[in-house]
């Protein structure tokens, strides 16, 4: 005997992506459950990977180690800072090696939203850059980084695209 299954509340899909677990209900009937929970852990590993080249550039710039940083993009990234466009990795290698060897800073990327599609990333983040004083850690530079990122070969997330939409605190 053949069963026909159909959703119970096809409204369901509406919810936000937090409430997959309520979308099961009405992805049964399409799928089986375990696949819907492979698709699901898959879709969390790769998000979780976007976040740590997100954390990873920002420990990377801190300490200095601008030719890692400058790994976690593609060869053929484009890179935006401060209006000025950074093309392919040997633009962006010179750029960070023309920069000083920071001080007391700290890059804090937060607020991000991923959406991630097969081997395609995009995050939108916000940004704030602090530096120590004599008076405890003020913030230098707040904005946004816009960012689209893909899977390389090895399976590590690198940014494709990345633009930095900030300002800087300090008054000149």
């Amino acid at each position: 005997m053949s069963v026909s299954a159909t959703p119970v509340r096809s409204d369901l899909q509406i919810l936000p992506l937090d409430a997959r677990v309520v979308l099961y209900v009405t992805t049964l009937a399409f799928k089986p459950f375990k696949e819907v929970l492979e698709e699901d852990v898959m879709v969390a590993n790769d998000i979780e990977g976007v976040r740590r080249t997100l954390a990873a550039y920002c420990q990377l710039m801190d300490d200095g180690d601008y030719g890692e940083a400058a790994n976690l993009f593609h060869s053929d990234a484009r890179w935006t800072v401060a209006g000025v466009v950074y093309n392919g990795i040997t633009e962006i290698r010179n750029l960070v090696a023309s920069w000083p060897v920071p001080d007391g800073i700290k890059h804090l990327t937060f607020n991000s939203i991923i959406d991630v599609d097969g081997g395609l990333a995009t995050a939108v983040s916000d940004y704030l850059v602090m530096k120590a004083t004599d008076i405890g850690g003020v913030a230098i530079r707040a904005g946004r980084y816009h960012d689209s990122l893909s899977r390389s070969a090895s399976g590590e997330w690198k940014f494709s695209e990345r633009e930095n939409r900030g300002s800087s605190f300090v008054r000149s």
